[in-house]
Protein backbone atom coordinates (compact mmCIF):
# COMPACT_ATOMS: atom_id res chain seq x y z
CA UNK A 1 0.00 0.00 0.00
CA UNK A 2 1.28 3.63 -0.81
CA UNK A 3 1.49 6.25 2.18
CA UNK A 4 -0.63 8.40 -0.11
CA UNK A 5 -3.81 5.53 -0.53
CA UNK A 6 -3.29 5.34 3.73
CA UNK A 7 -3.73 8.61 3.76
CA UNK A 8 -7.01 8.74 1.85
CA UNK A 9 -8.37 5.65 3.63
CA UNK A 10 -7.81 7.46 6.55
CA UNK A 11 -9.38 10.46 5.45
CA UNK A 12 -12.35 8.96 4.03
CA UNK A 13 -12.39 7.35 7.80
CA UNK A 14 -12.47 10.18 9.35
CA UNK A 15 -15.33 11.27 7.47
CA UNK A 16 -17.39 8.40 7.91
CA UNK A 17 -17.15 9.22 11.93
CA UNK A 18 -18.16 12.74 11.17
CA UNK A 19 -21.15 11.78 9.38
CA UNK A 20 -22.13 9.07 11.19
CA UNK A 21 -21.94 11.23 15.03
CA UNK A 22 -25.22 11.91 16.68
CA UNK A 23 -23.50 15.45 17.22
CA UNK A 24 -24.54 18.38 14.72
CA UNK A 25 -20.48 18.69 13.72
CA UNK A 26 -20.25 21.96 11.51
CA UNK A 27 -17.14 23.80 9.29
CA UNK A 28 -17.05 27.07 9.07
CA UNK A 29 -14.99 29.95 7.28
CA UNK A 30 -13.76 32.32 10.11
CA UNK A 31 -16.50 34.74 9.13
CA UNK A 32 -18.60 32.06 10.33
CA UNK A 33 -19.79 30.36 6.65
CA UNK A 34 -20.78 27.54 6.68
CA UNK A 35 -18.58 24.53 4.69
CA UNK A 36 -19.39 21.06 5.77
CA UNK A 37 -22.97 19.85 7.98
CA UNK A 38 -23.12 16.36 9.22
CA UNK A 39 -26.03 14.71 9.41
CA UNK A 40 -26.27 14.90 13.22
CA UNK A 41 -26.70 18.67 12.58
CA UNK A 42 -29.58 17.96 10.09
CA UNK A 43 -31.15 16.22 12.57
CA UNK A 44 -30.97 18.36 15.60
CA UNK A 45 -31.40 21.28 13.19
CA UNK A 46 -33.97 20.08 10.68
CA UNK A 47 -31.97 22.11 7.60
CA UNK A 48 -30.29 19.74 5.40
CA UNK A 49 -26.56 20.15 4.28
CA UNK A 50 -27.97 22.08 0.83
CA UNK A 51 -29.82 24.33 2.78
CA UNK A 52 -26.70 25.22 5.15
CA UNK A 53 -23.98 25.02 3.03
CA UNK A 54 -22.52 28.92 2.08
CA UNK A 55 -24.96 30.47 4.88
CA UNK A 56 -23.91 32.24 7.17
CA UNK A 57 -23.83 30.21 11.26
CA UNK A 58 -26.03 32.92 12.18
CA UNK A 59 -29.53 31.51 10.77
CA UNK A 60 -29.15 29.21 13.99
CA UNK A 61 -28.17 32.29 16.54
CA UNK A 62 -31.17 33.13 18.36
CA UNK A 63 -32.14 37.37 17.97
CA UNK A 64 -30.26 39.37 20.20
CA UNK A 65 -26.86 37.04 20.59
CA UNK A 66 -24.69 37.51 17.46
CA UNK A 67 -22.08 39.20 19.59
CA UNK A 68 -22.01 35.69 21.00
CA UNK A 69 -20.65 34.16 18.15
CA UNK A 70 -18.79 37.04 16.99
CA UNK A 71 -17.02 36.82 20.22
CA UNK A 72 -16.78 32.68 19.38
CA UNK A 73 -14.92 33.53 15.92
CA UNK A 74 -12.78 35.94 17.54
CA UNK A 75 -11.48 33.50 19.92
CA UNK A 76 -10.82 30.89 17.17
CA UNK A 77 -9.33 33.10 15.22
CA UNK A 78 -6.88 34.01 17.48
CA UNK A 79 -6.69 30.31 17.99
CA UNK A 80 -8.33 29.33 21.24
CA UNK A 81 -10.44 26.20 21.28
CA UNK A 82 -14.25 26.83 23.31
CA UNK A 83 -14.97 23.92 25.11
CA UNK A 84 -18.53 23.11 26.11
CA UNK A 85 -20.40 26.40 26.10
CA UNK A 86 -23.84 26.26 27.51
CA UNK A 87 -26.35 28.58 24.98
CA UNK A 88 -29.07 28.23 22.92
CA UNK A 89 -29.88 27.37 19.37
CA UNK A 90 -32.45 28.40 16.83
CA UNK A 91 -34.20 25.13 14.85
CA UNK A 92 -35.81 25.50 11.37
CA UNK A 93 -39.15 25.86 12.51
CA UNK A 94 -38.25 27.95 15.42
CA UNK A 95 -37.96 26.45 18.11
CA UNK A 96 -34.99 26.94 20.74
CA UNK A 97 -32.71 24.20 21.53
CA UNK A 98 -30.04 24.29 24.48
CA UNK A 99 -26.72 22.80 23.41
CA UNK A 100 -23.37 22.54 24.54
CA UNK A 101 -20.87 23.84 22.20
CA UNK A 102 -17.29 23.08 21.49
CA UNK A 103 -15.61 25.08 18.86
CA UNK A 104 -11.75 24.32 17.44
CA UNK A 105 -9.60 26.45 15.46
CA UNK A 106 -8.66 23.91 11.98
CA UNK A 107 -5.41 25.26 11.26
CA UNK A 108 -3.59 24.49 7.42
CA UNK A 109 -0.34 22.86 7.42
CA UNK A 110 1.77 25.81 8.29
CA UNK A 111 -0.32 26.08 11.78
CA UNK A 112 -2.43 29.32 10.43
CA UNK A 113 -5.85 29.15 11.85
CA UNK A 114 -8.02 28.47 8.36
CA UNK A 115 -11.12 27.70 9.59
CA UNK A 116 -13.44 26.21 12.32
CA UNK A 117 -15.09 23.34 13.74
CA UNK A 118 -18.25 23.19 15.81
CA UNK A 119 -19.93 19.97 17.38
CA UNK A 120 -22.96 20.87 19.12
CA UNK A 121 -24.70 18.78 21.53
CA UNK A 122 -27.88 18.40 22.43
CA UNK A 123 -28.84 19.01 26.13
CA UNK A 124 -32.36 20.12 26.18
CA UNK A 125 -33.09 16.77 28.38
CA UNK A 126 -30.37 17.82 31.07
CA UNK A 127 -31.49 21.35 31.19
CA UNK A 128 -35.17 20.67 31.34
CA UNK A 129 -34.20 18.24 34.42
CA UNK A 130 -32.14 20.78 35.88
CA UNK A 131 -35.18 23.68 35.38
CA UNK A 132 -37.90 20.94 36.99
CA UNK A 133 -35.56 20.43 40.05
CA UNK A 134 -34.99 24.24 40.70
CA UNK A 135 -39.19 24.35 40.71
CA UNK A 136 -39.49 21.40 42.85
CA UNK A 137 -36.56 22.88 45.45
CA UNK A 138 -38.32 26.14 45.51
CA UNK A 139 -41.82 24.71 46.29
CA UNK A 140 -40.17 22.51 48.90
CA UNK A 141 -38.22 25.78 50.50
CA UNK A 142 -41.75 27.50 50.54
CA UNK A 143 -43.79 24.66 51.71
CA UNK A 144 -40.87 24.17 54.89
CA UNK A 145 -40.85 28.20 55.22
CA UNK A 146 -44.79 28.66 54.90
CA UNK A 147 -45.15 25.73 57.95
CA UNK A 148 -46.12 27.50 61.17
CA UNK A 149 -44.84 24.36 62.94
CA UNK A 150 -41.18 24.55 63.69
CA UNK A 151 -39.38 22.44 60.92
CA UNK A 152 -35.58 21.32 61.00
CA UNK A 153 -34.01 19.38 58.11
CA UNK A 154 -31.17 17.43 59.56
CA UNK A 155 -28.54 15.34 56.75
CA UNK A 156 -27.34 11.98 57.37
CA UNK A 157 -24.22 13.52 58.85
CA UNK A 158 -25.86 15.57 61.61
CA UNK A 159 -25.72 19.04 60.07
CA UNK A 160 -28.88 21.56 59.86
CA UNK A 161 -29.60 22.05 56.25
CA UNK A 162 -33.18 23.58 57.12
CA UNK A 163 -34.25 25.96 59.43
CA UNK A 164 -37.87 27.56 59.09
CA UNK A 165 -39.45 30.39 60.59
CA UNK A 166 -41.30 28.43 63.02
CA UNK A 167 -37.71 26.70 64.58
CA UNK A 168 -36.64 30.67 64.74
CA UNK A 169 -39.63 31.22 66.78
CA UNK A 170 -39.51 28.08 68.97
CA UNK A 171 -35.48 28.19 69.42
CA UNK A 172 -35.08 31.76 69.48
CA UNK A 173 -32.15 31.26 66.87
CA UNK A 174 -31.64 33.01 63.27
CA UNK A 175 -31.80 29.84 60.40
CA UNK A 176 -28.65 32.08 58.97
CA UNK A 177 -26.97 31.38 62.55
CA UNK A 178 -28.49 27.52 62.45
CA UNK A 179 -28.00 26.26 59.08
CA UNK A 180 -24.49 23.93 58.59
CA UNK A 181 -24.43 23.30 62.36
CA UNK A 182 -23.68 19.74 63.75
Amino acid sequence: MTAFRLEDEARGFLAAIVESSDDAIIGKDLNGVILSWNRGAERLYAYTADEMVGKSIAVLIPGGQLDELRGVLARVSAGQRVDHYHTLRQAKDGHLIDVSLTVSPIRDATGTVIAASAIARDISAQKATERALRVSEERWRSIIDSAVDGIIVIDEAGRIEAFNRGAERLFGYRAAEIIGII
